[in-house]
């Protein structure tokens, strides 16, 4: 069995690259038997331009999937043969739109019947159009969830161990101050009755702490500290919270606390009142709520 059948997956970006090495090949070659002074890598543009007619070149770029400056090296390229013209729009100098020449019109009449016969001949191969449509698809969600999030991040986070949470019995000195950093507003103290105190690992590394006052109504976050902010460590630690608890937690941030505000927003919690109090040089407490 090939290495590319029993490697499955792992062997995408080979196969698809030596698929697209073989395809624009043996492309070329028609070109070269026909006569037809045409590259392969020139299909994106001549292909939009007899669509559209015209095109500035952040259009183009961003039709191709490719930079700017890409798409203006392409553009480059075939103004040398005299295949575009490129001038800047009348209302925007600064905007360059390209157009084909008579010259670039005219190979754009010889190249068609190559691209309906390269594309009856690809059907051919899968069997009939519904299997390339298939393929197309395929190729189109393996894109867009690149572009969603890259393909390092996805193996990062299958590298790296999962996030856990449990309850410490006791918060004691050694326990991850020298790793974690406090949140605005919520400095640590030592452990008291009637507080449960939850520790995110991920792996051997502590991620954060989260400790609730338990006995006060409403259950008032004493402590929230972090070795490196991330939300998800925090969506971690409040799960852990509510599966074990089950009941609303409160907590208190300064009103210009900024980010920090934003991101318990983000977490869920909401703003319930201004408490009073404040002295008039500083900025009122706010009380946040997060309902479980």
């Amino acid at each position: 069995m090939s290495i590319y059948a029993s490697a499955g997956e792992l062997m995408i970006g080979s196969r698809l690259k030596r698929l697209g090495e073989r395809i624009f090949s043996e492309i070329g070659r028609v070109y070269k038997e026909l006569g037809i002074a045409f590259e392969p890598a020139w299909f994106p543009v001549f292909f939009l331009l007899q669509e559209h007619n015209s095109m500035t070149i952040h259009a183009l770029a961003r039709a191709m999937g490719v930079t700017d400056p890409a798409a203006s090296q392409f553009a480059r390229k075939l103004l040398d043969r005299d295949l575009v013209s490129v001038s800047g729009l009348p209302e925007d100098k600064r905007q360059r739109i390209i157009t084909l020449t008579p010259a670039g019109l005219s190979l754009l009449a010889q190249v068609r019947p190559v691209w309906q016969a390269l594309a009856g001949a690809l059907s051919e191969i899968e069997s009939g159009p519904d299997e390339l449509n298939q393929l197309l698809n395929l190729i189109n969600t393996l894109e867009n969830g690149l572009n969603q999030e890259s393909l390092i991040s996805r193996v990062r986070q299958r590298l790296q161990p999962q996030l856990s949470c449990f309850p410490l019995a006791e918060l004691t000195k050694h326990c991850l101050l020298s790793h974690l950093e406090d949140c605005p507003e919520s400095p640590l103290s030592q452990n008291q009755p009637g507080s449960s105190t939850w520790l995110c690992k991920q792996g051997h590394l502590a991620r954060g702490l989260l400790s609730v006052d338990v006995n006060g109504a409403g259950q008032q976050i004493r402590a929230l500290l972090f070795n490196r902010w991330d939300p998800m460590v925090l969506a971690e630690l409040l799960q852990a919270w509510r599966e074990n608890q089950g009941r609303r937690l409160s907590l208190t941030l300064a009103a210009a606390s900024g980010n920090w505000a934003e991101r318990f927003q983000d977490s869920g919690f909401v703003p319930v009142r201004v408490l009073p109090g404040a002295p008039a040089n500083q900025a009122p407490q706010v009380e946040w709520s997060l309902s479980c």
